[in-house]
């Protein structure tokens, strides 16, 4: 988070290669434009999900795409068994 009274740009995260090395303009004319340009991002729950998997769904604004980026959960551990008491 920077100052309201003067906000910074901390980074940029790009996640599709095209979106690193093109212009927003270029790379939608060629058909690479990815999640560049985010307008709205949506919770789905794995009930709601069409792959039954939770995960985020993003609305692009200049691109006009949706995309599903589904979460992959490691599965539980188990606890670690207690050690044994002296007698």
């Amino acid at each position: 988070i920077t100052d309201v009274a003067s906000p910074q740009l901390l980074f940029v995260r790009h996640l599709s290669p095209a979106s690193q090395g093109l212009s927003p303009g270029l790379a939608y004319e060629s058909r690479e434009l990815g999640e560049i340009d985010p307008e709205c991002m949506l919770f789905v729950d794995a009930d709601s999900s069409p792959s039954g998997t939770a995960g985020v769904l993003f609305g692009g604004a200049w691109s006009g795409t949706m995309s599903l980026w589904e979460f992959e959960c490691p599965s539980a551990t188990p606890a670690p068994t207690p050690a044994p008491t002296p007698a």
